[in-house]
């Protein structure tokens, strides 16, 4: 994997993370009004919790597969220089 395209998707999932963290608030304080809260105001909660994980889990299987990518990369250089070194 370019370097460039790993840092992109770095980037988005670190945006990711830090809109996560502020939507996770927003919903906490909701959640602590639950007890007061319309059938309709729970099922939009529960709604946009869903679509929160959604999108974090998203982005952060990218970056493990990037990273995952990089380290089968990185063990079949080492294995194949390995390899190469007891052919002789």
């Amino acid at each position: 994997m370019a370097t460039e395209e790993l840092r992109r998707i770095l980037k988005v999932f670190g945006v990711s993370v830090t809109d996560f963290a502020d939507e996770a608030a927003k919903i906490q304080e909701r959640a602590a009004r639950l007890s007061t809260a319309s059938a309709e105001e729970i099922a939009a909660l529960v709604r946009d919790l869903c679509e929160l994980l959604t999108d974090v889990e998203e982005k952060f299987a990218q970056a493990v597969r990037a990273v995952d990518g990089i380290k089968r990369d990185l063990l079949s250089a080492v294995a194949a220089g390995a390899r190469a070194r007891t052919a002789r």
